[in-house]
């Protein structure tokens, strides 16, 4: 893993055997990751950006806020000229449209965190993934609710995460999108 330091800058590249933790695995064909495309949103300072490139992302774009952009900028010339970043605030369609969805994968990772915010995101994965695809207890009470009228929903069992991962209050979830009903 790289090492952090001040708010989260990276001093070394991730190691290479990362995509080695998730195999073996029996979601690998969803993890094949040649030729599809991804967007990450909430990134941070870019650290689980590095790590999805290092596991075959290469149409990868990470997004946050104006206010974090600084902090993306910082780890960019580890992340390399391959990853594209953007500002992104959910519920600005101009933005949404400026990354020329539809993506194959969307990846949130700890980004709810008001309840006024879950909606907005929500709306961003829909608009954001392509059709055939994957902090308060109220604020995540309605995220659930509102990704149940937009996606189909499958718990992976911890048995199938690799043990490094599978620990008490670890949960991985495959989200993909509803067929419209016409």
């Amino acid at each position: 893993m790289a090492l952090l330091s001040r708010p989260c800058q990276i001093h070394q590249p991730l190691a290479p055997s990362l995509p080695d933790a998730l195999t073996p695995n029996p979601y690998s064909d969803l993890l094949d990751l040649r030729g599809k495309r991804a967007v990450e949103l909430g990134t941070g300072c870019g650290v689980a950006g590095m790590g999805l490139y290092l596991l075959g992302f290469t149409d990868l774009v990470l997004t946050d806020i104006a206010t974090v952009m600084p902090a993306l900028k910082i780890n960019k010339p580890v992340l390399g000229r391959q990853i594209k970043y953007s500002i992104l605030h959910w519920n600005n369609l101009d933005q949404i449209k400026a990354l020329k969805s539809p993506f194959d994968f969307v990846i949130a990772t700890d980004v709810v965190y008001i309840e006024e915010s879950v909606g907005q995101l929500v709306s961003a994965m829909e608009a954001l993934l392509a059709d055939n695809q994957l902090r308060s207890p109220e604020a995540d009470k309605l995220f659930w609710e509102l990704c149940d009228t937009v996606f189909e929903i499958d718990k992976i069992p911890h048995e199938h995460l690799h043990p490094y991962y599978a620990y008490e209050g670890t949960d991985v979830y495959i989200l993909r999108k509803k067929k419209k009903q016409n």
